[in-house]
This record gives structure tokens, C-alpha cells and sequence, in this order.
């Protein structure tokens, strides 16, 4: 299943059919708009001290029940809801591919494997719906305090506001993002040129911002 068509059937039914209030509500959103749809399984939300993982997507044995698993100790608010998204992703991307899946700091942030990739981009198209993002944020300059100004907005961390204003961004921008000064993953707009400079497991350039790299390539 495409996670950005999957996402975008959420938003319609969270537009359409729910309060339609922004940030999404993504409890709200399992609680009522999903439940009272017409999807064959059922999902539920527990919130409460893990060990292991920060999130997780579990199937009660032999029944169509899921239950997502969300840490209560993750001290950032905007890092809760997008693992709960993401988990919600797997929920809507994934069930038919096992019965459990676990997410850690590094899954979470993993754009490399096609799993993981799709809960990533299923949760950001999610959290910050197309519709809205061009309407609000598309005009002006392209930088790190329009990332900001998402953000704010949906609720989002400057990684998840970077990666959908990109991607919707009829602009030559890149965002590329970095981890002990190697390059962890990056992302670019159509009208970007190839980024055969910005790929995973190359060095960051020494004049690169401490976030990461943000470049315009006009």
C-alpha cells in the first residue's frame, strides 16, 4: 500500500468526516474517524514505560486487534506524536506483512530501509497535510525558520517539516541531515537538481550548518 495514498485517506476522513482541527489530534483520529470507518481490523492505543522501544505495533494472536504500544518516557512531545504516527503507518502500510513491529531511535529515523521509509513518509503526510502546507507555507524564502513555522504549526520536528515541505516544494531545494559528521539521509524537490553529492555514508562537507545541510541549488 502507497503510504501517501494511505495518508491522504486519513486526512479525508479526518476532514471530511472529524473536527477537521490541526495539529491533528492523532488519538482522536484511532479513537473515532478510524474506528467508525470501514476497516476490517481494529487498532487500539496504550501509553505507557517501555524498556525496549519507544513505539511499537503489535497483532493479538489469531485476531484482527492491534494494539500500538507508545513510550511514555520520550521526553519530547513532538517526538511522541511522530512515533505514534509512524506506528499508525505500519498499522496502515504493513499489517499484512507480519504481526509485530518495534521502533527505536535509529528506525525512526531510518530512510534507507523500504519499511521503515514508508512509516516515515506515512507519518509526515499525515501530521502535515499537503492541502494545508501549500496553502500556508509554499510563498517566501526557503530556510531554517520556515521549518520552524511548520513545525509550530502541525506540531512537528524540524526533520518532519523539512521532508514534507520538500517534497511538495516546486523549488530547487535539498535538506540533507547528518550524524557524527557523516550524512544519515537527505531529501530534495523535484525541481532540484541530482544530488549525487548528498548521499548516505558521505562525509558532510566542513561549512555545513550544525543541524545538517540546508542548501538552496539554484
Amino acid at each position: 500500500m502507497s503510504p501517501k495514498n494511505e495518508a491522504m485517506r486519513l486526512t479525508r476522513l479526518w476532514q471530511d468526516l472529524g473536527p477537521n482541527t490541526y495539529p491533528l489530534d492523532i488519538e482522536r483520529l484511532i479513537d473515532g474517524v478510524l474506528q467508525s470507518s470501514d476497516f476490517s481490523d481494529d487498532i487500539r492505543l496504550v501509553e505507557r514505560k517501555f524498556d525496549n522501544f519507544e513505539g511499537a505495533l503489535v497483532r493479538t494472536k489469531d485476531q484482527r486487534q492491534w494494539t500500538i504500544l507508545l513510550n511514555t518516557v520520550i521526553p519530547n512531545r513532538r517526538r511522541r506524536r511522530f512515533t505514534l504516527a509512524h506506528e499508525l503507518g505500519h498499522f496502515m502500510c504493513h499489517r499484512d506483512r507480519r504481526d509485530k513491529f518495534e521502533d527505536n531511535d535509529s528506525s525512526l529515523e531510518d530512510f534507507i530501509d523500504p519499511i521503515e521509509n514508508e512509516a516515515n513518509t506515512f507519518a509526515s503526510w499525515l501530521l502535515i497535510p499537503a492541502n494545508l502546507i501549500r496553502h500556508e507555507f509554499t510563498q517566501g524564502p526557503w530556510g531554517i525558520s520556515k521549518l520552524r513555522d511548520i513545525g509550530m504549526r502541525f506540531e512537528c520536528s524540524l526533520q518532519a517539516s523539512a521532508l514534507r515541505y520538500v517534497s511538495l516544494s516546486s523549488k530547487p531545494i535539498a535538506f540533507v541531515v547528518s550524524r557524527d559528521g557523516m550524512i544519515n539521509w537527505s531529501c530534495k524537490s523535484k525541481a532540484a537538481p541530482f544530488m549525487n553529492s548528498y548521499r548516505h555514508g558521505d562525509e558532510l562537507p566542513s561549512d555545513s550548518l550544525g543541524l545538517g545541510l540546508m542548501t538552496s541549488m539554484r
